[in-house]
Protein backbone atom coordinates (compact mmCIF):
# COMPACT_ATOMS: atom_id res chain seq x y z
CA UNK A 1 0.00 0.00 0.00
CA UNK A 2 0.89 3.40 -0.53
CA UNK A 3 1.31 6.47 1.80
CA UNK A 4 -1.55 8.34 -0.15
CA UNK A 5 -3.34 4.62 0.09
CA UNK A 6 -3.35 4.10 3.76
CA UNK A 7 -4.03 7.80 4.46
CA UNK A 8 -6.95 7.64 2.41
CA UNK A 9 -8.03 4.56 3.89
CA UNK A 10 -7.41 5.98 7.57
CA UNK A 11 -9.69 9.05 6.44
CA UNK A 12 -12.08 7.63 4.90
CA UNK A 13 -12.69 5.17 8.62
CA UNK A 14 -12.37 8.29 10.75
CA UNK A 15 -14.87 10.40 8.32
CA UNK A 16 -17.34 7.52 8.53
CA UNK A 17 -17.12 6.92 11.85
CA UNK A 18 -18.06 10.25 12.99
CA UNK A 19 -20.95 10.08 10.18
CA UNK A 20 -22.58 7.11 12.22
CA UNK A 21 -22.26 9.05 15.46
CA UNK A 22 -24.11 12.09 13.68
CA UNK A 23 -26.51 9.87 12.22
CA UNK A 24 -27.18 7.95 15.73
CA UNK A 25 -27.11 11.30 17.22
CA UNK A 26 -24.01 10.61 19.67
CA UNK A 27 -21.74 14.03 20.15
CA UNK A 28 -18.55 12.47 22.05
CA UNK A 29 -16.83 15.21 21.53
CA UNK A 30 -18.98 18.12 21.72
CA UNK A 31 -17.50 19.88 18.82
CA UNK A 32 -20.04 22.60 16.99
CA UNK A 33 -18.91 22.84 12.99
CA UNK A 34 -18.72 26.68 13.49
CA UNK A 35 -15.78 26.04 15.74
CA UNK A 36 -14.20 23.94 13.18
CA UNK A 37 -14.97 26.40 10.50
CA UNK A 38 -13.40 29.00 12.47
CA UNK A 39 -10.48 27.56 13.79
CA UNK A 40 -9.35 25.08 11.17
CA UNK A 41 -11.08 26.74 7.97
CA UNK A 42 -8.97 24.51 5.33
CA UNK A 43 -9.86 21.16 7.23
CA UNK A 44 -13.68 22.60 7.14
CA UNK A 45 -13.37 23.20 3.19
CA UNK A 46 -11.71 19.73 2.71
CA UNK A 47 -14.57 17.79 5.05
CA UNK A 48 -17.19 19.16 3.04
CA UNK A 49 -15.43 17.67 -0.13
CA UNK A 50 -15.16 14.78 1.46
CA UNK A 51 -18.87 14.15 2.52
CA UNK A 52 -19.66 15.26 -1.35
CA UNK A 53 -17.55 12.74 -2.37
CA UNK A 54 -18.79 9.60 0.61
CA UNK A 55 -22.54 10.42 -0.60
CA UNK A 56 -21.32 9.80 -3.81
CA UNK A 57 -20.18 6.69 -2.95
CA UNK A 58 -22.61 5.51 -0.58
Amino acid sequence: MSNDEVFEKCLYNHINSIYKKMKLGINQYGVLPIDIRIKYPYAYELGKIAKKNYRRRA
